[in-house]
């Protein structure tokens, strides 16, 4: 492959054919004792000081690092991209500082698509579309050249991040559960940390409900190299019409968030909340319906008796949201909660 700067595009160069029938071999000749990597031992004392990582999208994608974004087909995950590229270099949204370096997107959608994302949500011009001479699956050693060229221009343009959309379109691997297959197709990636970029990997799930972090397809080798782990998922998958999505992340990082709930609203993605926080807050709302003005008031009990929807809240969540709900000022609590005098909640006069 060979990577032209002025335009950012990526072809094929004339000693990496384009081929369909790659097939992975693990090396198997010995490496001379001459050729082994030199390693030192260092004292953990002296690696310096602790530092957070340096987050362009906070808590989920950073510099130096790979974050795997898992989604089921057509549920948003490039819409999700193409606002973040939008909230980037504007510090709105998503993110919480502006980010104007480049990021580069290797895509598997053609450039007209992308030329009417861009008009959509007016992408800045650092969106570099890395244009591909050939659609046809590369094999390793082009896919090797493709990051090593990948990371050069990362250096010699500051890239902020890279994005490949989706990866099982762009590498190699012809086996997803060949474990040795996808480390062997994963292990370059790391030299476009190591130039100072971060690397944001799009994916398809497995069939059915993948349980904590498995949601991606595949061999367990690719969500176990990655450094943080987003599954995309419809907040309520029986309404296509919702469009909120929760985000359920893992990582090595302390700062990667819980749950997290979003709406695409006319404006872009507007963070919500926490499941549990949005819960409570649809609660309250029903709750300062239900409630009178006048006392006695209503008490736990009575509350949860007049509830308007189907699926009642457990009596101790919701005694918890009122006791809550009178700490804020959101409406009055009275009584001792004993027997002979309970708790009684109404409006605020």
């Amino acid at each position: 492959m060979r990577v032209n700067l002025n335009d950012g595009s990526i072809g094929p160069t004339p000693e990496t054919p384009k081929t369909n029938t790659d097939s992975f071999r693990a090396p198997t000749t010995p490496t001379p004792r001459d050729e082994r990597n030199e390693f030192e031992l260092t004292p953990i004392t002296d690696l310096g000081p602790g530092e957070a990582p340096d987050w362009i999208w906070p808590g989920y994608i950073a510099r130096g690092g790979v974050t795997l974004l898992t989604g089921l087909w057509k549920a948003g995950k490039t819409t999700l991209l193409g606002h973040l590229l939008r909230d980037l270099p504007l510090g709105t949204g998503l993110v919480d500082a502006p980010v104007r370096e480049p990021v580069a997107i290797v895509s598997e959608e053609p450039p007209g698509v992308w030329a009417r994302r861009r008009d959509m949500l007016a992408l800045a011009p650092t969106n570099l579309i890395v244009r591909r001479g050939s659609f046809a699956r590369p094999t390793h050693q082009g896919w090797a050249n493709l990051i090593e060229q990948l990371a050069d221009v990362v250096r010699e343009r500051s890239l902020s991040m890279v994005v490949f959309d989706t990866l099982p379109s762009l590498w190699p691997v012809q086996n997803e559960n060949d474990a040795s297959e996808v480390v062997h197709a994963l292990a370059p990636l790391r030299d476009i940390n190591e130039a100072g970029a971060a690397v944001l990997l799009i994916h398809h799930p497995r069939k059915g409900e993948g349980d904590q972090a498995q949601a991606s397809r595949g061999s367990g080798a690719l969500p176990g190299f990655v450094d943080v782990i987003v599954e995309l998922r419809r907040f309520n998958p029986h309404d296509p019409a919702d469009t909120r999505r929760k985000l359920t992340a893992y990582g090595r990082y302390p700062e990667v968030p819980p749950d997290m709930i979003m709406d695409l609203t006319p404006d872009g993605y507007r963070v919500l909340g926490q499941p549990g926080t949005l819960r409570s807050a649809g609660m309250q709302e029903i709750i300062e319906g239900l409630l009178p003005a006048e006392p006695p008031g209503m008490t736990v009990e009575q509350v949860l008796e007049a509830w308007p929807e189907a699926t009642r809240p457990g009596l101790r969540h919701l005694r918890g949201v009122l006791n809550q709900g009178s700490e804020d000022e959101r409406w009055e609590r009275h009584g001792q909660g004993v027997k002979g005098n309970p708790c009684t909640f109404m409006r605020m006069a």
